[in-house]
């Protein structure tokens, strides 16, 4: 999911600075070229808690999956589907 918060006063700004409070473990990665964060966050029941992988800036890039058992990891992995290896061979061009 790409979205592009400046200029749009609904959009959610995911800086580093915000998603260090919202996020239940955060990590940093540099994955072509650019910042990225693995951000756990935890829904209301203990075992509801997804991955995303953020890419902060003007034009936000998130990386997600829907599928349960690859959600619930704390980070993506190489399981049914090579999510971590899709994951790092980004590249990203201006």
């Amino acid at each position: 999911m790409v979205s592009e918060p400046l200029n749009n006063p609904l959009a959610v700004r995911k800086d580093a600075a915000f998603l260090r409070k919202v996020c239940k473990k955060y990590k940093e990665y540099t994955i072509g070229g650019r910042k990225a964060v693995n951000c756990v966050t935890c829904g209301s029941g203990k075992d509801s808690c997804s991955w995303k992988i953020v890419f902060p800036g003007a034009q936000q890039l998130e990386i997600f999956t829907m599928l349960t058992d690859e959600r619930e990891q704390t980070e993506p992995r190489d399981r049914t589907y090579p999510l971590h290896t899709i994951i790092r061979s980004l590249k990203f061009t201006e």
